[in-house]
């Protein structure tokens, strides 16, 4: 039957092409250049592929590719989370904090902390450190507080959450992305 266009969606406005004789289908830009690819390739695996701007998604090169599902790659598996709340008194406080995950064996995390309270607020990555200054120490940074976490067992993620000044409060959200590979 060879290369015809199908019309699959009106959004698309015939820019995806149904290629038979190769059991597969591509989407073209603007120019008519196919960007990105969902079917068998030159190899006869079937994969999905996506080409940077200005290439042939069916003649790229692995570095011209945006995103190739025949290369191993990561998936978020669990997104846990786990609050915490902790105030100072007259001096330093810590406290931990855990997330259950229970798969066996210590995987990979990637984990950010959204703080809601404290010297400063916002969604940074682990560890964090919040420096600050202090009159004790004239021209140096100190740390202020900080949240990192402290071990991964195979079944869970343990998170210490610190305060180094005295009457402070800190609290918030530690977020877990806990990735598995995908073999290709």
């Amino acid at each position: 039957m060879g290369i015809q266009s199908t019309p699959l969606s009106p959004s698309f406005n015939g820019r995806v092409v149904k290629d038979d004789a190769n059991d597969r289908f591509y989407v073209t830009d603007d120019n008519n250049v196919p960007i990105a690819l969902f079917g068998k390739d030159a190899a006869q695996n079937i994969v999905v592929k996506v080409a940077q701007s200005g290439y042939n998604v069916i003649t790229a090169s692995d570095s011209e590719l945006i995103f190739n599902s025949a290369d191993d790659m990561f998936k978020i598996i669990q997104k846990p989370t786990t609050g915490f709340a902790l105030t100072s008194g007259s001096t330093q406080a810590s406290t931990t904090a855990s997330i259950i995950h229970n798969l066996g064996y210590e995987p990979l995390v990637f984990c950010t902390v959204n703080i809601t309270t404290g010297p400063q607020t916002g969604i940074f990555p682990l560890p964090f450190v919040d420096f600050g200054t202090s009159s004790n120490v004239p021209d140096a940074f100190v740390v202020l507080s900080y949240v990192k976490l402290r071990n991964i067992t195979d079944t869970e993620l343990l998170f210490e959450v610190g305060i180094e000044a005295a009457s402070q409060t800190i609290d918030g959200v530690i977020t877990a992305y806990i990735l598995q590979e995908t073999a290709s």
